[in-house]
């Protein structure tokens, strides 16, 4: 027999399980992940970008986002709606007015 062409038992069992692991492998479904803001998310995963404003989430190898939705506020006649820091949404503050009493 040729040299060349022949295989030791042990160099077959290594090429016979290489075969078996890429008809694994072939079988698999490959997990579409989305990059965004330099983090990974794995299919489906939803996140908050509260910088935007916006919902998040990875459809598919496919970021999708939509801006949050903000209910009206409805304060009392005594409160104001503001920006609060760190949230997308106005909150109710109360009005203070100060007055000043002078004495004479």
């Amino acid at each position: 027999m040729d040299e060349r062409f022949s295989l030791s038992f042990t160099d077959a069992m290594v090429l016979n399980y290489a075969e078996s692991r890429l008809t694994q492998l072939e079988g698999c479904r490959c997990e579409r992940t989305c990059s965004a803001n330099g983090v990974v998310y794995r299919d489906k995963e939803l996140w908050v970008e509260p910088e935007n404003c916006r919902n998040c989430g990875c459809m598919n190898g496919v970021v999708e986002c939509h801006r949050i939705f903000c209910p009206p506020a409805n304060c009392s006649e005594d409160s104001l709606p503001v920006n609060v820091e760190g949230t997308c949404c106005k909150k109710c503050r109360r009005e203070y007015c100060h007055q000043s009493s002078t004495t004479e």
